[in-house]
């Protein structure tokens, strides 16, 4: 990083230049440290099967994987950053999961490994989940939303 500006003299006549420089080494070292980071996390949480998502305490997504993407939307995470489960789910799920995060986000306990089932119209069992919803704190131990990992557990409930 440097700055220079032209030295002009009373005459406005230029006599050079004035500047500085600052080693910023470190600084792009640690940005390319983070962004490595960043990229290995995208790959792990894009990587496994679950679902796996981050919502404010609005349960507005702020983070999403692939898994969770496709199972909502069908499309990419960006898809879905800046909505909610009302709009892509059936209102009354989208209501119940809302509920069970406002309850979280207010109490600050989580739920772990807790089993779902999901019916169809007529009732009838379609999906088992596993959901671990836990709260999302800021570097204050403040609740600003919630992490969540779903995964698909109807294979075991079927055998």
């Amino acid at each position: 990083d440097h700055a220079c500006r032209p030295v002009i003299d009373d005459n406005g006549d230029f006599l050079g230049y004035r500047g500085s420089n600052r080693d910023i080494t470190d600084r792009i070292q640690v940005r390319q440290e983070l962004d490595r980071e960043r990229n290995l996390l995208r790959i792990v949480v894009d990587t496994l099967p679950d679902q796996i998502f981050v919502k404010d305490i609005n349960s507005v997504f702020v983070f999403a994987n692939i898994g969770c993407a496709r199972k909502l939307s069908g499309k990419t995470p960006q898809d879905i950053i800046g909505k909610t489960d009302f709009d892509f789910l059936p209102k009354e799920r989208a209501q119940k999961w809302f509920d069970e995060e406002q309850e979280i986000i207010c109490s600050g306990n989580g739920l772990v490994n807790h089993e779902v089932c999901i019916k169809d119209h007529l009732g009838k069992i379609i999906r088992w989940l596993s959901v671990t919803k836990i709260p999302w704190r800021d570097n204050l131990g403040r609740i600003i939303g919630i992490v969540c990992l779903t995964r698909d557990i109807t294979g075991k409930k079927d055998s």
